[in-house]
């Protein structure tokens, strides 16, 4: 599940909160000094995809700050036009738009390094090899942590903490999912790599 922040104080006028629709975990962030705060004490891997700002409650702020803290989220002002006729400047989206919006930053946010995952269909894809694999929730999430890692290791305990939510489940839990997952990978070109000290790395380009 992408995570996505809201900027918007608890009493605003013109809420965008109920806008959002689809499949995301939306949290709520009053202010840009909780904004910052929060930053802090958040995993790397529990970090937003998308931090969205509620423009009517923070038009004149200098946001850059907020942009700083995760460089990798997409930062988008909305602003709400379901009663006043808003100039939407660039970089800014009106809120009845924003369902839309998001789907689109989420759907290129999942496609990275020639792979893309297709929560719909529940389908891992490659382009470049026009090949679809099935894969279930959970080894979509599995897949999403290796992506992130940019083919760096990953252990066990970044993915029992990122796909499984902070569940208590034992480490052969992620070992059997990680073994039905290669044997799913087994006719494209991508391997699931064992290394040694616990971990795993996915690599691309392998021969099949």
């Amino acid at each position: 599940m992408s995570l996505i922040w809201l900027l918007e104080k608890p009493n605003s006028k013109k809420q965008i909160a109920q806008r959002i629709q689809g499949s995301v975990a939306l949290r709520l962030v009053a202010s840009e000094r909780s904004f910052g705060m929060l930053v802090k004490i958040t995993p790397n891997n529990q970090l937003p995809n998308i931090i969205l700002v509620n423009a009517c409650d923070f038009r004149y702020s200098d946001l850059s700050f907020v942009k700083s803290k995760i460089p990798t989220a997409k930062l988008v002002k909305v602003y709400d036009d379901s009663q006043d006729s808003l100039v939407v400047n660039p970089g800014e989206v009106s809120a009845s738009s924003l369902p839309f919006v998001i789907r689109t930053i989420l759907e290129e946010s999942e496609s990275s390094q020639g792979l893309a995952i297709d929560f719909e269909t529940m389908t891992l894809s490659m382009p470049a090899y026009n090949c679809e694999v099935p894969i279930s929730q959970k080894e979509a999430k599995i897949i999403k942590v290796f992506l992130a890692s940019k083919e760096s290791v990953v252990s066990r305990e970044t993915l029992l903490e990122s796909a499984w939510s902070g569940m208590k489940v034992s480490r052969s839990t992620v070992d059997s999912h990680i073994s039905r997952l290669r044997k799913k990978l087994e006719y494209v070109p991508l391997e699931i790599e064992s290394v040694y000290g616990g971990g795993y790395k996915l690599r691309q380009g392998v021969e099949i």
